[in-house]
């Protein structure tokens, strides 16, 4: 569920991600505690897909005008970096940021701001918040935000307000109503789909 946020408005865009359909990793009991945090944190970069072209919210983005040459764009939580690397070579000045992958980059305010599939992996709820309003605030035009929207896969473990998938790492699904309601409370925008 990719979102295009203006300084001023919200764009949506929903988008069905891939579904993952190996074992859970977690005992049959599935509980997982408190102490797991960490583990969930250290977890987070197999989320990043490889990719073999530009993710869908960033075509949705460069297609509908959010994302355009010429304008400055950061790429916060670009995982494996494979957006930044289509972007360039496409002519766009563009920049990314992953505290897994890349996290001696410098963060930078930039036009355009993206966070893709970002969000959905953070188990702690405040954590979410303050990246959002980090990367709200690192946008000087625009923040196309995207996060899952299709339902959680049956295999899950409950874990804080998301699920605990079979690869071990957390995700937080979201309603499009959801999300945008949450958006629109984070950053006193109103959200408006595009797609």
């Amino acid at each position: 569920f990719p979102v295009t946020i203006h300084r001023h408005s919200i764009r949506v865009i929903p988008v069905k991600p891939r579904m993952d359909s190996a074992t859970l990793l977690f005992s049959k009991y599935g509980s997982v505690d408190n102490k797991s945090a960490k583990v969930l944190e250290s977890k987070r970069h197999i989320t990043a897909l490889h990719r073999r072209d530009i993710s869908v919210p960033i075509k949705i983005a460069i297609n509908k005008g959010y994302l355009q040459k010429g304008e400055s764009h950061l790429d916060y939580g670009c995982g494996t970096g494979g957006d930044v690397q289509r972007l360039r070579k496409l002519g766009y000045e563009t920049n990314g940021y992953d505290p897994f992958y890349f996290p001696y980059n410098s963060v930078k305010k930039a036009d355009v701001v993206s966070l893709i599939y970002v969000l959905n992996v953070i188990h702690n709820p405040r954590e979410r918040v303050d990246v959002l309003l980090r990367c709200w605030g690192l946008a000087r035009k625009r923040l196309i935000v995207a996060v899952r929207t299709d339902p959680s896969p049956s295999n899950t473990i409950p874990y804080s307000d998301g699920h605990i998938v079979s690869t071990g790492a957390f995700q937080k699904r979201y309603s499009q109503d959801e999300a945008l309601n949450w958006l629109s409370r984070i950053l006193n925008v109103s959200p408006i789909p595009i797609a």
